[in-house]
């Protein structure tokens, strides 16, 4: 916009309604992003999660090295094996019998 149409707006008083509509419209556009945005996200969460999977094990070999991200991966799996299981307490006690028998 140039000076001369910025005095003619100023005189006429455009430029302070102008102004306040397009706050209005920046509003109105930033409330439909975020909800564009949560819509796309409860759309695709799969995807997004194993996206950022992808990306942690990327910078996980990155700044470890494969060797130590498989050995932390080996040892994720199993906690989280460990941790699904209801009967641990007696999943234990069974491998236990079977390699100390009484």
């Amino acid at each position: 916009m140039t000076k001369k149409m910025r005095k003619m707006r100023k005189k006429t008083g455009l430029l302070d309604f102008s102004a306040e509509i397009v706050k209005g419209e920046q509003a109105m556009e930033s409330e439909e992003f975020w909800q564009d945005m949560r819509s796309f996200i409860s759309r695709n969460k799969k995807e997004i999660i194993g996206a950022l999977l992808g990306l942690l094990i990327g910078l996980f070999i990155l700044y470890l090295g494969l060797l130590r991200t498989i050995i932390i991966a080996i040892f994720t799996l199993l906690g989280f094996l460990i941790g699904s299981r209801d009967e641990l307490k007696e999943d234990i006690k069974m491998i236990l019998d079977r390699i100390l028998p009484v």
